[in-house]
């Protein structure tokens, strides 16, 4: 299978649809209602280029493993991606997201050594987001990274493997860091809370404190912070205050 002509009327690809279709290499559905693709739909597919419409709201597990992607561009309509929807896509070099995402899956974009741009669409609507266990993990590629605007939660071991990550940024939204969330196996240069309050951490969510140069803050709230992390006192040196 080669190519395959959708209906415009389409709301829903099923469950491995497309699966093992090693021939098919392009797929256009911008001109369909599609609202959701469901698990494993073009799992181990040829696919190079998918061309997705305004309506999609959810990603299914591993929709998309093992295909060879180079670019996907969402909507501002998304929602949900689902576990390993994304995983092993090494060609993988771009994604833009929804700043209205609620939920990035457990290792939704795992081992997609080449990405390097996560980019978002989009005006946030609700502040529900969470970001899963490993959902970047060994992203080796990544040089930076900030979370959508919609962010309540980022679970542990994000960016485990992202050797080459050196700034990350966490939007005005987050409630909760997990144990393990910022590690990155690597020095971090910069990590970034955009909010006037301080969110929960959990465990230890920072890189090694000798692995990481400084965590930015908004200007005035360095002591509130620091009071708010008490628990982690070796990383008040390492706070400073945006200018």
């Amino acid at each position: 299978m080669a190519s395959v002509a959708f209906p415009a009327s389409l709301k829903e690809i099923g469950g491995h649809a497309f699966e093992d279709c090693v021939a098919l290499t392009e797929v256009d559905l911008s001109k369909t209602a599609l609202q959701e693709i469901s698990s494993d739909a073009f799992r181990e597919t040829g696919l190079k280029k998918v061309t997705l419409p305004a309506s999609l709201k959810k990603i299914g597990l591993q929709a998309f493993l093992g295909t060879h992607l180079e670019e996907v561009v969402f909507s501002a309509e998304l929602q949900e991606i689902d576990d390993e929807a994304f995983r092993g896509v090494v060609e993988l070099t771009s994604v833009t997201l929804s700043n209205n995402m609620l939920r990035i899956g457990y290792q939704a974009f795992s081992d997609c050594e080449q990405l390097t741009k996560v980019a978002y669409v989009g005006e946030m609507k609700t502040a529900d987001c969470m970001v899963e266990i490993g959902a970047f993990q060994n992203c080796t590629s990544l040089t930076s990274f900030a979370f959508p605007q919609s962010l309540s939660e980022v679970q542990g071991w994000t960016f485990v493997g992202c050797r080459k990550l050196k700034e990350i940024t966490l939007p005005k939204s987050v409630k909760k860091v997990g144990d393990q969330a910022l590690r990155t196996n690597s020095t971090v240069e910069t990590i970034t809370f955009e909010g006037e309050e301080a969110p929960e951490l959990t465990g230890n969510p920072f890189p090694f404190k000798e692995s990481i140069l400084k965590i930015m803050v908004p200007s005035g709230k360095s002591e509130a912070y620091k009071a708010k992390w008490d628990s982690y006192e070796s990383y008040h040196s390492k706070i400073e205050e945006k200018s």
